[in-house]
């Protein structure tokens, strides 16, 4: 049994036209995704399903064993652990590295920088 880490996101959907959308930043007006545009760059797709128990580390880092299993790419982003927190966690690991640590970052800052509200969530 492996610990999972997910990134999902949820669309808000128009009910008078059907296709998804988001409020502009000041929340005046809503705009319509141009889901042609909305693709995960390739080499950021292998954050998006992951399992191992390194990656419990990243949540206990982040959360301090509170009962939370979900939270915004913001939000994790706020407190995402140094590399020294997370390495101490499982020490006899293999399979996560420093390089995959700063990657993980770099593609929840690239979720980030939209308006889409993608979210992690995790198994426990």
């Amino acid at each position: 049994m492996g610990f999972d880490l997910n990134i999902r996101t949820d669309l808000m959907i128009c009910s008078d036209t059907g296709k998804p959308y988001f409020y502009i930043p000041d929340g005046s007006r809503m705009r319509v995704y141009d889901l042609s545009k909305l693709v995960v760059p390739k080499e950021h797709r292998r954050f998006i399903n992951q399992r191992g128990g390194i990656f419990h580390a990243y949540t206990t880092c982040v959360f301090e064993n509170k009962d939370i299993v979900n939270i915004s790419v913001y939000e994790f982003l706020e407190k995402y652990p140094s590399w020294d927190a997370v390495k101490t966690y499982d020490e006899e690991q293999t399979y996560w590295t420093e390089k995959d640590h700063n990657e993980f970052r770099m593609a929840l800052e690239w979720l980030n920088k939209d308006f889409i509200q993608y979210r992690i969530e995790w198994s426990y």
